[in-house]
């Protein structure tokens, strides 16, 4: 007996809820309804946003694999050929290195989003940028640089983008160090 009721309790908010929806349309303007001026800037704003935030992780992405490669390809012969792989002074140059090799490659990264910044006015000039864009990539936020809003989103895509990346260096590390690095198969 309590189950019809329940379904109808259920279809009813489920009919609520639907009519709710109508009213508040997240994105008319990707779906061809007419909206006022103001909402269809508001779209073409975030798509513009999402556009270039993508192109922006996209390039991230392929200097990190192109960093990454290339210090993986250069870390072995370089130990071997300095003898830093037969002790563990050695091996923690190695990691040294290898970790002094993945901060470049975050440093251009970070660069590329100011550049980018810089262009488009996200900020009001390349300091304020660079200081933007470190402060997002590694997603400490930014209080004290004031950002263009019709970029905003761009910016909480760069955090998230960092935050990725960041954790990707993080298990490059773990790797490098139990395979060249002083950890070599004792502590993990």
């Amino acid at each position: 007996m309590l189950m019809p009721v329940r379904r109808v309790r259920l279809a009813a908010d489920q009919g609520r809820l639907m009519k709710s929806a109508g009213k508040f349309r997240l994105f008319p303007c990707l779906i061809g309804r007419k909206v006022d001026a103001g909402h269809d800037g508001l779209c073409f704003a975030m798509l513009q946003n999402l556009a270039v935030g993508s192109s922006l992780v996209a390039l991230s992405v392929l200097i990190h694999t192109a960093g990454l490669v290339l210090i993986a390809a250069a870390t072995p012969p370089v130990a071997r050929r300095l003898g830093f792989n037969n002790h563990d002074v050695g091996r923690t140059l190695v990691m040294t290195g290898t970790v002094l090799g993945i901060f470049c490659v975050l440093t251009i990264e970070v660069w590329s989003w100011a550049v980018a910044y810089a262009a488009l006015g996200v900020a009001a000039d390349f300091t304020g940028s660079l200081y933007l864009s470190t402060a997002m990539f590694s997603t400490i936020g930014n209080n004290q640089v004031p950002v263009n809003s019709a970029w905003r989103l761009l910016t909480v895509l760069e955090g998230v983008a960092g935050f990725l990346l960041i954790g990707w260096s993080t298990a490059y590390l773990v790797r490098a160090a139990t395979r060249h690095g002083p950890f070599r198969g004792e502590h993990f």
